[in-house]
């Protein structure tokens, strides 16, 4: 949840950063912008956040009285 609009000017630096911790590669798009992919190093960061959520997050339906 942001309370701000999230806006190209956040996106991109966030982008980049991501880029340099080797969690995805950042590549040319024919010279009209760029298009990322996740690195393996991404994929095995957020499948470990993905289980660190399901094994610490309760589930919606836990939740409802």
């Amino acid at each position: 949840y942001y309370a701000e609009e999230i806006t190209v000017g956040r996106v991109y630096p966030q982008l980049d950063e991501m880029a340099e911790k080797g969690l995805i590669k950042k590549m040319d798009k024919n010279g009209r912008g760029n298009k990322y992919r996740l690195t393996r190093r991404g994929v095995r960061d957020l499948q470990g956040h993905r289980e660190w959520e399901n094994q610490y997050l309760a589930p919606i339906d836990e939740l409802s009285p």
